[in-house]
């Protein structure tokens, strides 16, 4: 079972990786 605190910071880790993504286009 997933809890519903890991699925934040599950989204946290990939709102973070698209953060760094755009870094590395701009």
């Amino acid at each position: 079972d997933v809890t519903l605190l890991e699925l934040m910071d599950q989204d946290e880790i990939v709102t973070e990786c698209k953060s760094q993504n755009k870094k590395l286009v701009d």
